[in-house]
């Protein structure tokens, strides 16, 4: 329906959309339009804004509520901000600026309708859903309490099977595991077990009272029935169970309801999750058996997933550290150095109380500072003379190479810009990038202490070995230039008084 108090303006959005091939009608005014669409189904309705008597916006209002799914374009000469926010606030679809391109408006046009054939397809997809949902409803005999508690098991499943999904840190998994079961079950105490590589059960996390009862009997692990018994089970009263009763004797007046689940993978037990209830108004329920039941699989899989993960970094990481060992062993002045630059860099890495996981890559890009070295000819590493200025150029380039070596290893991205950035200086001077104070990254700053005491206090075929004395008062006048000076107080501060076992 076009409606507009122009007749040239009407006739020719006419002829335009009937050209392409659309059904029009046209209005004179407001009030015949309103008139047509009491008497027609309309899907679109192309109004003029400036119209005397009833404005365009006003007739957009009263043509919504005879038909609130009718889509509505308006066409003004006199476009501003406030009109198009007006048109559109009270349910325009979009708004056309005369003097308007005809495939301007058709491309509009064309939008619009595909807009309204989507919104009719959603509530016929909604009402045949809404069908569905109705006769499954009455085919199936559930509760709403049950519906309500299969969404929350739905939920909870989904959820911690997200997170778990996202990380392959072992004791993180089992942390996880075990507080998100707590929550979701609304419980006190808890423990976590897996099985050895001996099948021997071990509790790795514990909360609260279990745990307190694992911790002062350990020969609970060893009996048969928790790896032998292999099914779920869900007691509320020990009587049930005369064998568990023993194993709990004087705590089960504190348990009230206890819920045990083994974790299996096929028929393999990896472990177990044991949740007990301390309030006598909180019993487990078969819907907290059947959510562990099936938490505790996904949790398996996910225990042996980063089982596997742990193993394939450990067997890189030793087939690089090998690769270390061979370089170091190219030159005998350089043996046992990433070893050893590893040890200080974590004992300031310490002393400055980062967190654990800064201090695993600090510990990495320790044992891995000097891979580059790989790719050098052995002539250089071992030379016993001064470098020549190629020579020196190319030693220079091992930081870029070590990078290069371990850039496509997943695991070692943190580990990168330290291997790449530890003969950085910190007055900007050093290699291989020119970087200067805290643009070169904390980890390197720690790395290039430890490298250069190392180097100091070493025997190597261009230096004679320093006494402790002496390469600590040379890092001290590293300070600023070469060296962070707060690093290099933490690292003499250690050395002093030998509280990280610094010397060697």
């Amino acid at each position: 329906l076009v409606v507009d108090d122009e007749m040239i303006i009407r006739t020719l959005l006419q002829d335009i959309l009937t050209e392409a091939k659309f059904f029009v009608d046209i209005a004179a005014s407001p009030n015949e339009a309103l008139q047509k669409l009491h008497n027609d189904c309309y899907d679109l309705m192309i109004s003029d804004i400036k119209m005397p008597g009833m404005s365009g916006i006003d007739l957009l209002k009263a043509a919504k509520r005879i038909d609130e799914n009718l889509h509505i374009i308006m066409v003004t000469g006199h476009a501003t901000a406030d009109t198009a926010i007006n048109a559109l606030r009270f349910g325009a679809y979009d708004y056309v600026k005369k003097p308007f391109a005809i495939e301007e408006l058709i491309n509009v046009v064309e939008r619009c309708l595909e807009h309204r054939r989507l919104q009719i397809e959603n509530r016929c997809l909604l009402r045949e859903l809404e069908a569905a949902n109705s006769n499954l409803q009455e085919k199936v005999l559930i509760t709403n309490q049950e519906l309500d508690a299969r969404s929350v098991e739905l939920a909870t499943l989904s959820d911690v099977g997200k997170v778990l999904g996202s990380v392959l840190d072992l004791e993180e998994i089992l942390v996880i595991i075990l507080h998100s079961t707590l929550e979701q079950t609304k419980t006190q105490t808890g423990v976590l077990g897996l099985c050895d590589e001996n099948n021997i059960l071990e509790i790795k996390k514990g909360v609260g009272l279990l745990q307190k009862i694992f911790e002062n009997n350990n020969e609970i692990l060893h009996t048969d029935w928790f790896l032998d018994n292999g099914n779920a089970l869900l007691l509320n009263s020990f009587n049930d169970f005369p064998k568990l009763k023993n194993i709990f004797a004087g705590y089960e007046h504190n348990i009230h309801s206890l819920i045990t689940v083994p974790m299996k993978i096929q028929h393999r037990t990896v472990g177990i999750l044991m949740l007990a209830s301390l309030d006598t108004n909180n019993y487990f329920t078969k819907d907290d058996l059947r959510l562990l039941d099936i938490l505790s699989t996904q949790a398996a899989i996910t225990v042996e997933n980063a089982n596997l993960y742990q193993n394939v970094q450990e067997t890189y990481f030793a087939t690089i550290q090998s690769l270390i060992i061979s370089i170091e062993a190219k030159d005998p002045y350089t043996r046992g150095h990433s070893e050893r630059v590893t040890r200080y860099a974590v004992s300031i890495a310490e002393a400055l109380k980062l967190s654990e996981e800064e201090i695993k890559i600090i510990q990495d890009a320790g044992f891995l500072h000097d891979i580059g070295k790989i790719g050098i000819s052995e002539n250089i590493i071992g030379k016993t003379g001064k470098l020549t200025l190629e020579e020196y150029e190319i030693i220079k380039q091992h930081p870029v190479i070590g990078e290069r070596i371990i850039a496509p290893i997943k695991f070692l991205q943190a580990v990168k810009s330290l291997v790449r950035h530890h003969h950085e200086w910190y007055d900007g001077t050093g290699y291989p990038d020119g970087l200067t104070g805290e643009e070169i990254c904390l980890g390197a700053r720690i790395l290039a202490v430890a490298d250069a005491f190392d180097a100091l206090t070493s025997t190597r075929p261009y230096h004679k070995r320093s006494t402790i004395r002496e390469a600590a008062l040379e890092i001290q006048r590293g300070a600023n230039k070469q060296f962070d000076p707060n690093i290099v107080e933490i690292f003499l501060d250690a050395l002093k008084n030998n509280k990280f076992n610094l010397i060697k």
